[in-house]
């Protein structure tokens, strides 16, 4: 459920042309290989943003994040963001670092907006990594998951270049391609490498390796030209079959954030072995085939989509999808050769937008349209049994037939938003060469701005009042004194702003991508997000004033209500208390909850959310029947905080000077005193806490 329940029918088309077989979905592909670009760096104005977190999905803090000549550290969520990039050979290139931790350079194609997540692996001995020491005149080996790494004696030099015969400090990472992380751990980002020839080319992986060598101060160590190491990796049990006898070598350019080929290895029973003529991430991958799919979208209906976004990815055959997976395809007992559509009644969308744990690839392409007809183009590559495409999970089967899921999201001119989530099946086994026109499919079900669900606070029409402030057993002294407020009539929304519409207006989602709910509210949100601010960089932003209220271009308010064409702000302080104490209908009852005396009727708090975000309007309502508004998110208002007058006050708006705004209700790890109708707290309008959310309200 959203909190965008009543729906018109928006009938939209959708046409996929395939070119070439079982596709992972990537940057647009062009008629030749590409040629390497100007190598020159540059700094280039976009926003590139991103999460970092460690293996075990756990956000990290404190890395350093750095593009360029500028660096920025994650913060508490492990989120960082730049307004502009380092960009070289027309990609954005970034490194992570964190002591104790192996680091990592991430890259992909310049675009105006990038998110580029990035998971760090710590350095000693697990799974995955394995650290050792050495004595220089006798040489070492690593071994971890199957992994070798033979460094042979007398072999290793200073980073100058000079001798060495000291004690040798190695670390080594080792990625099997199947590993859950893999496409987020890895260089780069896209597989996309120079091949000898010096063209562009994608690759597939089977396997990858770093070594870190130092001595026992820390500086770092390399190999002795002319004494390479012996490198042997394992061929991942699924991907054998189409293992071919000699495999290209690759070291990753950690300047350029591209793979660069330089070797070849040779397949010895289920190994490769080649060699390694200095430590860098090195990288086993052969050649992948690509092809391109184009889509196109048309709105019979207004003839103009202004935003559509598609992200797109593929299972290779059926034998090893995940359960959920496979329950949902179950369900709805799918032929070949037809579209399905995956809606809310058959499954959470989350569980098919974790495509990275489903298929071999994924990517999003944005196009904006200004006519009836909106189209793009996106490259991918061709996989086969058990390989992994560039970036994604490895897939698992026999043939080449595909299991395409599609997501598109869209939004036209005429306030109408929605999504498609689908999945096609092909009648036939799909053969490198062949063309396969996909059949034409309807987006369904549009929402539509202008029918936010909201509830009417004060029916009569006219001016009501009420006693504002604490009146129950656990009163503060900033929850009084109790004064009289009178009210102007005005419209709140059923639910708290949840992340499906958060992501819509804005065209992205700042939660973590694991913790993506689509029915839960957005988080994480400062009040300048929600107003927006008066300028940038000194350059002032346009506004709207809304009965005296200001909001900004750059915040989700002004965004909505040039969609919606109506006017939605954020509740007042006062607002917020009476439609939390049910308005008229709930004065009698003076409960301490929004809607109960009993939190547990009403609320998601500390003891029965599990420590996680809910979804909206799974608690019982108030007498309006407003969701909510105890526990689950804390809520922005519009005032700014500051002490309460004794003295009656009409439609009041707070301090507008103050510096903090009020936050009210609670969260999910709130105790229940902090749930009240009655609670108050405060924050700084630039402060964004993973606790923090808001409603809005709109007056005719």
């Amino acid at each position: 459920m959203t909190n965008v329940n009543s729906m018109k029918n928006i009938v939209k088309s959708l046409s996929i042309l395939l070119i070439g077989g079982a596709l992972v979905v990537y940057s647009c592909k062009k008629d030749k290989p590409d040629k390497p670009d100007d190598p020159s760096a540059n700094m280039t104005a976009l926003t590139l943003k991103g999460f970092v977190n460690d293996i075990n999905g756990n956000p990290m803090s404190g890395v350093k994040v750095t593009t360029g000549t500028a660096s920025v550290t994650t913060n508490g969520k492990g989120e960082y963001q730049f307004s502009e990039a380092e960009v070289i050979n027309n990609r954005a290139v970034m490194r992570f670092e964190k002591e104790g931790y192996f680091t990592l350079t991430r890259s992909l194609k310049k675009r105006d907006e990038l998110i580029i997540p990035a998971v760090l692996c710590r350095k000693g001995n697990s799974d995955i990594s394995t650290e050792i020491t050495f004595d220089a005149s006798k040489g070492g080996i690593l071994k971890v998951g199957g992994m070798k790494v033979d460094i042979p004696a007398s072999a290793v030099v200073r980073a100058d270049g000079s001798a060495y015969s000291g004690t040798v400090n190695a670390d080594m990472l080792y990625l099997e391609p199947n590993y859950d992380a893999f496409s987020d751990m890895m260089p780069g980002g896209d597989l996309k490498a120079i091949g000898v020839s010096g063209s562009e080319v994608s690759i597939i992986s089977y396997g990858m390796v770093n070594v870190l060598l130092a001595d026992d101060a820390g500086n770092p160590l390399q190999l002795k030209s002319g004494s390479p190491a012996d490198v042997t990796y394992p061929i991942p049990a699924k991907m054998e079959t189409n293992a071919p006898a000699t495999m290209p070598f690759w070291h990753f350019d950690e300047k350029k954030g591209i793979w660069i080929e330089d070797g070849v290895a040779t397949r010895q029973g289920n190994v490769y072995v080649g060699k390694a003529n200095h430590f860098s991430w090195h990288n086993l991958d052969k050649y992948s085939k690509t092809a391109t799919f184009y889509i196109n979208l048309t709105d019979p209906e207004t003839g103009k989509i202004v935003e559509a976004r598609f992200k797109s990815a593929q299972l290779i055959n059926h034998y090893d999808i995940p359960p959920k997976f496979r329950e949902v395809m179950d369900k709805l007992n799918l032929d070949e050769g037809k579209i399905y559509k995956m809606g809310n009644d058959v499954t959470e969308p989350k569980t098919l937008l974790e495509l990275d744990k489903v298929s071999t690839g994924q990517t999003w392409t944005a196009a904006t349209c200004f006519t009836t007809n909106c189209k793009t183009a996106v490259e991918g590559t061709i996989g086969e049994e058990g390989e992994g495409g560039g970036g994604g999970r490895s897939a698992r089967g026999t043939d080449f037939r595909a299991y395409w899921i599609i997501l598109c999201k869209w939004k036209d001119d005429n306030g109408k938003f929605g999504e498609y989530i689908g999945i096609y099946l092909p009648s036939t086994t799909v053969k490198e060469g062949d063309v396969i026109e996909l059949p034409t499919i309807e987006l369904g079900e549009g929402h539509d701005f202008t029918e936010i669900e909201e509830i009417q606070v004060i029916p009569s029409g006219k001016q009501e009042t009420f006693t504002m402030g604490c009146a129950d057993d656990q009163c503060k002294d900033h929850e009084l004194p109790k004064h009289q407020v009178t009210l102007s009539p005005y419209y709140i929304t059923k639910y708290p702003i949840t992340q499906f519409l958060w992501e819509t207006v804005m065209g992205e989602n700042p939660i973590n991508p694991k913790d993506v709910c689509y029915d839960c509210p957005i988080y994480g949100l400062c009040w300048n997000d929600i107003v927006g601010t008066k300028e940038k960089n000194g350059k002032a932003h346009d506004f709207m004033t809304i009965g005296g209220f200001t909001c900004y271009e750059d915040g989700f308010i002004y965004k909505l209500n040039k969609l919606s064409g109506k006017k939605y702000r954020l509740p007042t302080e006062a607002e917020w208390e009476y439609a939390a104490r049910g308005g008229a209908k709930g004065k009698d009852n003076n409960h301490k909850y929004s809607g109960s005396n009993n939190i547990g009727d009403v609320a998601w708090y500390y003891d029965n959310s599990r420590d996680r975000m809910q979804k909206v309007g799974e608690k019982a309502p108030n007498e309006l029947a407003i969701h909510d508004m105890s526990g689950l998110i804390w809520e922005w208002c519009y005032d700014g905080y500051g002490e309460y007058p004794e003295n009656p006050q009409t439609n009041p708006i707070g301090i507008e000077t103050s510096k903090d705004r009020v936050l009210r209700g609670g969260n999910v790890y709130s105790s229940a005193e902090d749930c009240r109708v009655a609670g108050r707290y405060r924050a700084s309008a630039g402060y964004g806490n993973m606790n923090y959310g808001f409603r809005l309200v709109r007056v005719e």
